[in-house]
């Protein structure tokens, strides 16, 4: 990194740890799974659902008390991380219910990479801390390789559809051997996403037309999780719906141009932090 990018990441670790840490109560297996394995599948509510929308309403409401009217970058951070701790924690009681005996086994592992070619979207409101990580993590030529990268494939990406940029058959930039550089500060929908069948993935990436048709038709062979997607979709709405409430605005953005014009302009992040809703305008998913 150049001196200006070590005096910005120097401003985003003061800033991250400016706050106290912001915590979120553990969840049990039956709290995390009162609302997300029947609806998903359009069952309906599980019998033994305490609570609807556990998630949801628990991210929602203690996000806004972590918050404790605070709207600075430091309490945005801590806020959103403490938010995908504890979907990760959700998801961790059902992924154990998922795997028990006689259930299905998830194909995901290290090494595999498979779902790294798809388009990622991510929220505004996760766009700082990921920012932040990558400019403590990133140094010397491991930064300059990374930045090589990211920059190449927003440029070729900047323009197309979802569907286009799975025609490319590229990777995310962060990928490495097979592993994932941001893993700790990846957003929600990557941390969501999982499958019980590596093939299946790997046929997504390969015959991009095929599937393509396949999802058209409703053909799409049942592979991943829906119990992942929508407990990681319900902590991000209840992070959006108090992160909102809270004044900070909300922008769906395409991860790789949201990042790189974060890193190439800081000022617009900053922008955005002050309340202009179209200081990251560039960089919206399509």
């Amino acid at each position: 990194m150049n001196r200006k990018q070590r005096r910005q990441a120097a401003k985003d670790r003061a800033a991250a740890g400016s706050t106290a840490p912001v915590t979120l109560a553990p969840v049990t297996a039956g709290d995390a799974l009162s609302d997300m394995l029947g609806r998903f599948a359009g069952r309906g509510q599980p019998a033994d659902a305490p609570i609807p929308n556990y998630v949801r309403d628990t991210v929602r409401d203690r996000v806004s008390k972590g918050l404790g009217g605070r709207r600075d970058r430091a309490a945005l951070i801590r806020t959103v991380e403490a938010a995908m701790r504890f979907a990760d924690t959700a998801w961790r009681a059902a992924r154990d219910r998922t795997e028990a005996p006689g259930g299905k086994s998830l194909a995901c592992k290290a090494g595999c990479s498979w779902c790294c070619y798809q388009q990622v979207s991510m929220s505004s409101y996760e766009l700082p801390g990921l920012i932040a990580y990558i400019r403590e993590s990133y140094q010397g030529e491991r930064w300059e390789r990374m930045l090589a990268r990211l920059k190449e494939r927003a440029a070729q990406i900047r323009a197309l559809s979802v569907d286009d940029y799975r025609r490319l058959k590229v990777i995310c930039p962060f990928d490495e051997n097979g592993n994932c550089g941001v893993y700790p500060a990846r957003p929600m929908k990557c941390r969501g996403y999982y499958s019980f069948d590596a093939q299946v993935c790997r046929w997504i990436v390969e015959d991009v037309e095929a599937s393509i048709q396949a999802r058209e038709s409703n053909r799409l062979p049942e592979a991943f999780s829906g119990e992942s997607v929508a407990i990681y979709d319900d902590a991000q709405f209840g992070m959006a719906e108090a992160l909102q409430a809270g004044g900070f605005a909300y922008d769906h953005l395409n991860l790789v141009l949201a990042i790189e014009l974060a890193l190439e302009r800081p000022e617009l992040l900053d922008r955005w932090l002050a309340g202009d809703i179209d200081a990251l305008a560039e960089a919206r998913a399509r």
